[in-house]
């Protein structure tokens, strides 16, 4: 019975798909003393200061960021890192992967969603394999690549 059970589970996640929303992603990971959603006032308004100041010389359209979500975990177990790791394999609801880098310190993957001729979205997933800490962070908005390039993100 329990053999059953276990294969219709899998069957009705495989049915359902594996992807995952952006919600699903920073819900994924169970509260625990080293799980940390940072949340600062006027973290926003600073990131948009940088992209503007960036792109003040510019003239035409400039990024806008609607919403920075950030989650920290220190310490990450195996089971956290493993977490981390299965949603970048099973891939996450309308978001591709845009650049993945692995330097030996670092494992870094953004996912992006492009609309148009702007990405809509970008969920940034980082191992420190140094510090032991996973880092998801997603940005929400108009964002141009010219401005990410400028703000360091690709060079």
């Amino acid at each position: 019975m329990k053999k059953f059970l276990v294969l219709a589970v899998v069957a009705l996640s495989f049915a359902t798909g594996l992807c995952r929303s952006i919600d699903d992603v920073f819900n994924a990971f169970p509260e625990a003393d080293n799980v940390q959603l940072v949340n600062m006032p006027g973290l926003l308004d600073m990131i948009q200061s940088k992209f503007d100041a960036k792109s003040k010389e510019k003239n035409g359209a400039k990024s806008i960021i609607e919403s920075v979500k950030i989650l920290i975990i220190e310490d990450a177990t195996d089971q956290q890192k493993g977490i981390a790791r299965q949603i970048l394999d099973e891939g996450v609801d309308d978001l591709e992967e845009m650049v993945a880098v692995n330097d030996g310190e670092e494992d870094v993957t953004i996912l992006s969603q492009q609309q148009g001729d702007h990405i809509a979205q970008m969920l940034i997933i980082v191992f420190d394999n140094e510090e032991n800490e996973v880092g998801v962070v997603h940005l929400k908005g108009v964002l141009r690549a010219d401005d990410l390039e400028n703000m360091g993100m690709f060079n």
